[in-house]
């Protein structure tokens, strides 16, 4: 009997533990593709939210493809209602020109905008997802000083710096 109870208890601490398929991403990360996002749940300016994902070897999600871009807005609408989050889409260097912040190569993807729409607007350089009612899953422009929360982006191929602590 005794065997039996051990045998169980041991495929229990497996099954908890060890045994179990560990997300390769850092702890509080979220597995999509070959990437790994941070869902902040504090907010920021796009630029101290810049550098908080570049802290963490990291920097504010660049949407590559269209299912980038719902994963993000989607993911966001689950981890916090209510709010909006920067991604490292801007056209502060260019204004009308959208780019990747970290390349400044030209986006590639459609972006679902609010009401707003892209145009241009000398104040508004900064891109959000946006999961308030009812634009929920669309993206809007935001300021230099508008405060947002954020999502910072790694590629599994990089290593990220950990906290300990």
């Amino acid at each position: 009997m005794s065997k039996i109870v051990m045998a169980i208890g041991i495929f229990l601490i497996c099954l908890v533990s060890a045994c179990t398929t560990a997300s390769p991403c850092t702890n509080g990360w979220v597995l999509y593709e070959e990437k790994c996002y941070f869902y902040s749940n504090f907010k920021e300016t796009w630029h101290t939210a810049s550098a908080y994902c570049q802290a963490f070897n990291s920097k504010l999600a660049e949407p590559k493809t269209q299912e980038e871009v719902v994963f993000l807005s989607q993911q966001a609408a689950q981890t916090v209602n209510d709010s909006q989050y920067f991604i490292g889409v801007t056209d502060a260097f260019l204004e009308g020109e959208w780019v990747y912040a970290s390349s400044r190569i030209p986006i590639k993807v459609t972006i679902p905008w609010t009401h707003s729409g892209p145009q241009h607007s000398q104040e508004q350089d900064f891109v959000a997802t946006d999961t308030l009612p009812p634009v929920n899953g669309q993206y809007t422009k935001k300021t230099s000083t508008d405060t947002s929360n954020f999502i910072c982006e790694y590629s599994l191929d990089v290593e990220p710096v950990l906290v300990i602590g």
